[in-house]
C-alpha cells in the first residue's frame, strides 16, 4: 500500500517538529505548502524533504484562504505523478491517532468500495500544561471524550480515477464538493487528534491570520470558520482571557454554540482525558528550531499584502510556487488584479480602501510603541512602567492598536455583507 499526504503550513513551528515525525512514520509521498510562514516554519518543511524521494515542499504565494484550490492542484500532482492509493489532507495541528504504519495500513483494508471517502474525525485537544511554548511527541494532552462533527478526508485513487478533475474537497478539507454524476459515499477511519490551542500568543497569532484570510474572500458563504469570528468578536469587545481559548478548543469548530469558557476543572467535569500524544512517530528530526512571533506582526506582515480576492480564481503551479490565476507576470508595476476584475470585486475591494484611515492609525501607533521601546531601552527614569507595557502589548485586551485592528476588520465585514446582499438583490430582481 502506497500512502500520501497534502498540507499547507502557515506559523506552525511549535507544533511543526511533532507533526513531521508523524507523517514521515506514515506516509510514501507528501506535499508540503509553507503559506508565508515568518516563524521558520518554511525552512523546518524543507529540511524534513531534503533527500526524501517523493517528498515536495512548496510555497503559497496569496494571501486568500484558497484551501480547496490548493488541494485540487496537490491532488493531482501526487495521483499522476505517483503511485499513491490513498491521499490523506491534513493540518499540522492533526494527529491520527495510531501507533505505528502497520495499524495505520489497516485502517484503509475496510474501504472495500474503491469510490468510498474516507474519514478521520477530530478528537479536540488541548495540551496539559499550557505554560510551554512547543509541542513534542510524548508529552501530556486533554482529549475530548467525544468525536467532533468534523472530520479530514482521505480520498482513494479509485475516486480521484472516475472523477478526475471534477473531484476536490470542500473548505477545511471536510469533505468532497458535490459531483455531477455520483454520489460517494463516506467511511469512518478512525480518530484524528486535534490540538488548535498550543498557547495564548499561537492563538492570538492563528485567530487574526485566519480572519484576514477569510475576509480576502468575496462572496464567503454564511457558516464557515464561525469559531474565528466569535474569538474576534470577543477581542473586539474588550478582551479574551484563557479560559475562553480553553473553552474555544474544547469545542472548537462547532457552528451553532458560543464560547463557553472553561478552566481545568471543568474539562475535567467534562471527561477529558490525560494521555500523552503517544502516535506514531519516528526519531526526533535534526530541524532549524522556529521563533515565536507576534499576532501583531503576524497581522501587520498579512495586512501588507492583504486584497480582497475573488474565491473561484483558480490557482497555479509554477514550478514549486502556488499563485493565483490572475496574477500575470506582465501586469504593470503596481496595477492590483482585483480593479481589473468584475466590476462587483471592484466594489469589494473599495471596501479596504474605506479603512485607510483605521490602518494608518495602526501604523502610527506601531511607530510610537517602537519609539516608547527605543526610549524605554535608553534608561529612561519610568522605563519599569514602559517595559511592562511593552510586555502586555501582545494582550489583545489592552493593545491600542489592536482595538483598531478589530474595528477595521468588523468594518471591512460588514461592507462586505452589504454589497453580498446588494448584489443578491439585484440578482433577485
Amino acid at each position: 500500500m502506497r500512502l500520501a499526504v497534502f498540507s499547507v503550513v502557515r506559523n506552525e513551528a511549535d507544533i511543526l517538529g511533532a507533526f513531521l515525525r508523524h507523517v514521515l512514520s506514515l506516509f510514501d509521498y507528501a506535499i508540503l505548502v509553507d503559506h508565508r510562514s515568518l516563524d521558520g516554519s518554511g525552512d523546518m518543511l524543507r529540511a524534513a524533504c531534503n533527500e526524501r524521494p517523493g517528498w515536495r515542499c512548496w510555497r503559497a504565494e496569496y494571501e486568500g484562504h484558497h484551501q480547496k484550490q490548493a488541494a485540487a492542484i496537490g491532488l493531482r500532482q501526487l495521483f499522476q505523478h505517483t503511485d499513491a492509493d490513498f491521499v490523506c489532507l491534513l493540518d499540522a495541528d492533526e494527529f491520527i491517532d495510531v501507533p505505528d504504519r502497520t495499524r495505520f495500513e489497516h485502517l484503509f483494508d475496510t474501504l472495500k468500495n474503491a469510490e468510498q471517502v474516507g474519514q478521520f474525525f477530530w478528537r479536540n485537544c488541548l495540551p496539559a500544561d499550557l505554560g510551554r511554548d512547543r509541542l513534542a511527541i510524548g508529552d501530556l494532552i486533554r482529549i475530548s471524550p467525544v468525536r467532533s462533527m468534523f472530520s479530514k478526508i482521505v480520498i482513494p485513487r479509485g475516486l480521484w480515477n472516475a472523477c478526475g478533475a471534477a473531484l476536490g474537497p470542500t473548505m477545511g478539507y471536510h469533505a468532497i464538493e458535490p459531483l455531477p454524476d455520483r454520489i460517494p459515499t463516506y467511511r469512518p477511519l478512525g480518530d484524528l487528534l486535534h490540538v488548535p490551542l498550543r498557547s495564548r500568543a499561537q492563538m492570538e497569532r492563528k485567530v487574526v491570520l485566519n480572519w484576514l484570510a477569510e475576509l480576502a474572500r468575496a462572496n464567503r458563504p454564511n457558516g464557515e470558520n464561525v469559531h474565528w469570528r466569535q474569538v474576534i468578536e470577543r477581542m473586539s469587545d474588550g478582551g479574551i482571557g484563557d479560559a475562553d481559548l480553553i473553552g474555544c478548543a474544547a469545542d472548537y469548530g462547532h457552528p451553532d454554540r458560543p464560547i463557553q469558557p472553561m478552566d481545568q476543572a471543568a474539562l475535567d467535569r467534562a471527561g477529558f482525558a490525560i494521555r500523552p500524544l503517544d502516535v506514531a512517530a519516528v526519531p526526533p528530526l535534526v530541524l532549524v528550531a522556529g521563533a515565536p512571533v507576534d499576532p501583531l506582526r503576524a497581522m501587520a506582515s498579512a495586512l501588507r499584502q492583504w486584497r480582497i480576492e475573488d474565491p473561484d480564481t483558480e490557482l497555479r503551479l509554477d514550478r514549486n510556487v502556488l499563485r493565483l490565476s490572475s496574477d500575470d507576470a506582465g501586469r504593470p508595476p503596481g496595477v492590483d488584479p482585483v480593479s481589473q476584475e468584475a466590476p462587483e470585486l471592484r466594489r469589494l475591494h473599495s471596501a479596504l480602501s474605506a479603512c485607510e484611515a483605521e490602518i494608518a492609525e495602526l501604523n502610527r501607533a506601531l511607530a510610537a510603541a517602537a519609539q516608547d521601546a527605543e526610549q524605554a531601552q535608553a534608561g529612561r527614569s519610568d522605563a519599569e512602567a514602559e517595559i511592562r507595557v511593552l510586555r502586555s502589548s501582545t494582550s489583545f485586551r489592552i493593545t491600542a492598536p489592536m482595538r483598531i485592528a478589530m474595528a477595521s476588520i468588523r468594518r471591512i465585514r460588514g461592507r462586505l455583507l452589504e454589497s453580498s446582499e446588494r448584489r443578491m438583490h439585484a440578482r433577485e430582481q
